[in-house]
């Protein structure tokens, strides 16, 4: 209420992406933020509007013809969808059924999406139905089943690693999450490496002396034989967790070391 003069600075009607949408909406749900909150919102993999999504479909399948509902396949992700708790976890099915759906109902709907708006009065039922059909179609021409993990998906590690792990949330065409991953097509057609986002998150708890936390998307080295090339893609950025740091605490610090080298300046 305080901005309603000023609505270029804060404002419902200022249309905002899925992601920011759904950071401005947690913020402003909660007064009392602890370091949990904080941690839990940076890594969020909410997607925004997802329940006025999966409304528009209960009430498009409901006047569905009992030949559509006979579809076993678009029965399966029909009840994927209404099912799923709109969140993009890695071992949530739900988020790629959910996907697969949303990627058949064009361009202009996936800009209504980015823009993190409700289900357009101009999508017909119709559509709804014919996405579900062909969405479950195309699933299980990629995948050889209906059941698949976000994280089989989309995935986390180094660029010509022997190895990735499974990660939750992203900036995904149609479910973006406050959890901002970008990820590029892998060698099999069908799998995604993240490539960019979240370099260098930190929540910052500002006591004195200041606290915080932080994880790297891959690790503190860039040498593929260091035990710290990819351990915290593994350890924290797959799990989405944070590590807390210790640059005021030194004693602390000195309990994590592993190494030592001293440098002498020779004295002339």
């Amino acid at each position: 209420e305080r901005y309603t003069e000023r609505p270029y600075l804060y404002n419902e009607d200022n249309p905002l992406h899925q992601r920011a949408a759904t950071v401005l909406h947690n913020l402003n749900n909660n007064s009392r933020m602890t370091v949990e909150d904080a941690i839990a919102i940076a890594l969020s993999p909410e997607v925004y509007n997802a329940d006025l999504w999966q409304a528009r479909l209960v009430t498009a399948w409901g006047k569905a013809n009992a030949q559509i509902k006979a579809d076993a396949q678009a029965a399966r992700l029909y009840d994927m969808v209404v099912r799923w708790n709109r969140r993009a976890d890695a071992d949530s099915t739900g988020s790629i059924a959910y996907q697969f759906w949303k990627d058949q109902l064009g361009e202009k709907i996936q800009q209504q999406d980015r823009a993190g708006k409700e289900p357009s009065k101009d999508v017909t039922d119709e559509q709804l139905i014919h996405a579900l059909v062909t969405g479950a179609t195309e699933l299980q021409k990629r995948w050889g089943r209906l059941e698949v993990a976000y994280g089989e998906v989309y995935r986390v590690g180094r660029q010509g690693g022997s190895r990735n792990w499974p990660v939750g949330g992203g900036s995904i065409i149609n479910m973006s999450t406050p959890r901002a991953i970008g990820f590029d097509k892998m060698s099999d057609g069908k799998t995604f490496l993240g490539h960019g986002g979240q370099t260098s998150t930190q929540v910052v708890q500002l006591t004195k002396p200041p606290r915080s936390w932080t994880l790297l998307p891959l690790g503190e080295s860039d040498h593929p034989n260091s035990k710290h090339w990819d351990d915290q893609a593994e350890k924290l950025f797959s799990p989405g967790k944070m590590k807390p740091t210790y640059f005021l605490n030194k004693e602390e610090l000195l309990k994590h070391v592993e190494s030592q080298k001293v440098l002498h300046r020779p004295v002339n």
